[in-house]
This record gives structure tokens, sequence and C-alpha cells, in this order.
């Protein structure tokens, strides 16, 4: 074979290899932009939680303070003053938990999970405190289905763990 022979079928191969590699690294780079613009949609989501989670808070913060003020409405049976502030003071960690919830529960990092396993269990320790268990129902309504999903799930296993001792 001559040398513009072997020019030729050289030419061949990296077009034969070199357009699929170059598709490949077109696909990989058009997906990277899309998870970074997923990524950068999410951030912008979580700070608007976030944001309105903490004036959420601070709002329930205001009710504890006039518990005498009807600016929740308590729908339990006992309409006392003790009664308003405990459903208070459940939806305030209703909420922390939630956020804690869409901050770590998605399966993300080794950190992430060993945070949410201990959120998991700082719920699992609230399930038990009879109040809490109380109001939770009620409080529930208000948050997003895929937590009360998961709060119902753990509020299940207590359940279990508790019925088996």
């Amino acid at each position: 074979m001559s040398i513009s022979e072997w020019t030729g079928v050289l030419a061949n191969v990296a077009t034969f290899l070199g357009i699929p590699i170059a598709i490949v690294l077109f696909l990989n780079d058009r997906r990277r932009e899309w998870e970074e613009r997923e990524r950068a949609t999410r951030d912008r989501e979580l700070s608007k939680f976030l944001t309105l989670n903490s004036l959420y808070v601070e709002y329930l913060r205001l009710c504890i303070e006039d518990a005498d003020l009807p600016c929740v409405e308590v729908t339990s049976n006992d309409e006392g003053d003790l009664s308003r502030k405990q459903n208070l003071h459940v939806n305030t960690v209703v909420s922390m938990l939630e956020t804690a919830y869409f901050l770590y529960a998605d399966e993300g990092s080794a950190f992430k999970q060993a945070q949410w396993s201990g959120w998991r269990e700082y719920i699992i320790c609230w399930m038990k405190h009879p109040v809490f268990g109380a109001l939770l129902p009620e409080a529930l309504e208000q948050y997003d289905a895929r937590f009360v999903d998961e709060v119902n799930k753990i509020r299940r296993e207590v359940s279990a763990a508790t019925d088996a001792e």
C-alpha cells in the first residue's frame, strides 16, 4: 500500500471514529448544561421556600406571643389558650421538619444522607410526645404531600415498634 492509500484509510478510520465521539461529547455537554439549569432552578426554588418558611415560622412565633388573638384558626376540641399555643408550637416544629425534609431527604450526598438520618430520628422522638402525636394529623393537612407521606410512614413505623414492645 502506498502512502496515499494509507492516508485515505486513516482518514476513513478517523471519520468513522471521530463522528460518534463528537456526538457523544456533544450529548454529554448538553446533559451537563441541562443538569446545571436544573440545579439552578432547584436552588432558586429552595431559596424561595426557605424564605417563605422563615417568614411562616416568624408569623407562628408572633401568634404564640399573642395567642389570644384569632390570627390562626385552631380546630381542636379544646379552644383554650394552652391548646392554641400547643397547636402553634406543633405547626412550628412540623414546618421545621418539612424544611429538613426538603433539604436532606433526596438521597443526595453522604452528608445529606447523614443529615436526613438525624432529622428522621428527631421526627421519631417527636412522634413519641403525646401532645405532638395528638395534634400532628391536623397540622399535617397544610403541608406538602410528599412530606406528609414520609411523616405518616415514620408514624406507622413508630406505632409498629411501640406495639411490638
